[in-house]
């Protein structure tokens, strides 16, 4: 007696129809806020990008103590056309009186502009004075809404003794963490502000380091993703043929697929839209309930719903990880420069603002550290983890299958896309889910596509915070 498989239940297109329509909304709210001009944004983008040039200055400067062939001018041109900019960034910032960012960019800029107008001071020299005294001095917020460093900058120009209780009160100024870092230094010791001696100018020296370690191993791996991919003729060989073993995944109910994709994506967003309505809920909580309750409840109506063992292509490779870890390296690194090109291809074709990135560093860098720890866990862990389940363990296998690998990876790297709802990302992440979509083929499992997945999060999240830090 043949055993039948469960009828399909009526509210499957309810199901889906529901999930089509939080991901349109949720896409029409992002595409919203990214066209949607914030009118701090400008100066706020030119001071992140005077910060990270300051960084790279005193980068250089320590460079020059251990190579005698730098000359000190080519180190104090950027600093002095660092300050000039952050001068006019200054006066640009005090005619934004809708900008509620205005006293913190002005004061950032202003103390920036103290920093490096002029070459360093010989060793005798105190506080230095600027040019433009009247256009800084102008710049600042007014006295009652002027903070510690507001004052302590003030001062400076004036030539005044900053006030201890201002120079105490520096590290809770509402500047950039790094500006105030920078001030407290330089308050410390305006002559010795640039020595390599000087903690400050160590610690940067760490920054840079770490920085240069991951965007350097990140690049290597890029490059030698794209030397597979040039040779992939000549590899496709020596890898042999792909893994993957369609056996007995047709005798999946059709129906199954679209309901456990629709119900996942569905959940997601459900409980997304919760969290925010109740409010007070933090990001990296929020971000933990929507995965977990999401992921857990898909795989329990999964096992439920099957009469058979649940295959999801989770096999550990015969008990051996190192094939699985070697997948997943070689599909981050082919992932890399495909992203890559279809981020450009984006940044062409749809000019938007990403607006995840933002409440995502800002998420990390206002919480607690138990907070942040559960956020990576969420982002770098919890995330790849059902998003492969789903939609490489389910979805790929089930239309590999029926419809043949060309138009499984395509549209499970489209529905993949799709799901996030940012269209300003939507071509890399399309990328990325057509090398997942390999490398679940080539290996025949979904573990090394979590694996991809995991250090291609994790790698974003590495550099937005060590840019941010």
């Amino acid at each position: 007696m043949t055993e039948t498989s469960p009828p399909a239940p009526k509210a499957l297109w309810i199901l889906i129809l529901l999930s089509a329509a939080l991901v349109a909304l949720e896409t029409t709210l992002s595409v919203i806020a990214g066209l949607r001009r914030d009118p701090c944004e400008g100066v706020v983008t030119r001071l992140d990008g005077l910060e990270l040039s300051a960084r790279q200055s005193e980068l250089l400067i320590g460079a020059a103590a251990a190579d005698p062939t730098v000359e000190t001018p080519e180190l104090v041109t950027p600093l002095d056309t660092l300050g000039r900019e952050a001068r006019v960034l200054a006066g640009d910032a005090a005619q934004l009186s809708e900008c509620g960012e205005r006293h913190r960019v002005r004061e950032s800029a202003v103390a920036l502009a103290l920093l490096y107008s002029e070459p360093l001071p010989p060793p005798e020299v105190g506080p230095r004075h600027l040019t433009d005294t009247d256009v800084l001095t102008a710049s600042l917020p007014t006295p009652p809404e002027r903070s510690a460093l507001g004052r302590v900058v003030a001062d400076l120009i004036a030539g005044v003794p900053p006030r201890r209780e201002d120079i105490d009160g520096v590290a809770s100024a509402p500047a950039s963490d790094w500006v105030r870092r920078r001030v407290a230094s330089y308050l410390r010791s305006p002559a010795d502000a640039f020595e390599l001696s000087s903690g400050f100018a160590l610690e940067e020296r760490r920054w840079g380091g770490h920085l240069a370690l991951v965007v350097g191993v990140t690049g290597l791996f890029g490059l030698a993703g794209a030397g597979i991919i040039a040779a992939w003729p000549l590899l496709r060989r020596r890898l042999g043929p792909p893994r993957f073993d369609p056996t007995g995944l047709a005798e999946q109910p059709r129906w199954v697929t679209a309901y456990a994709v629709s119900l996942w994506i569905a959940l997601s967003y459900t409980v997304s839209f919760m969290v925010g309505a109740i409010g007070g809920v933090p990001p990296a909580l929020g971000q933990a309930l929507v995965q977990l309750t999401a992921g857990v409840t898909t795989v329990f109506v999964l096992r439920r719903l099957s009469r058979r063992p649940l295959d999801v292509g989770l096999e550990p490779f015969g008990g051996h990880m190192r094939p699985a870890l070697g997948f997943a390296l070689l599909g981050w690194a082919v992932a890399l420069p495909i992203a890559m090109v279809f981020a450009h291809l984006s940044a062409l074709l749809v000019p938007l603002e990403d607006p995840v990135v933002p409440s995502v560093v800002e998420a990390f860098t206002s919480s607690h550290p138990a907070l942040a720890a559960l956020l990576v866990i969420s982002i770098v862990g919890l995330a790849p983890f059902f998003e492969e389940l789903v939609f490489r363990g389910v979805l790929y296998r089930d239309l590999r299958t029926r419809h043949g690998a060309p138009a499984a990876t395509v549209i499970s790297a489209l529905l993949f896309a799709a799901m996030h709802s940012n269209p300003a990302t939507f071509l890399p992440l399309f990328g990325l889910g057509l090398v997942l979509a390999w490398t679940v083929e080539r290996s025949g499992g979904t573990l090394p596509a979590m694996g991809v997945h995991m250090l291609w999060n994790g790698g974003q999240v590495l550099l937005m915070l060590l840019v941010r830090s």
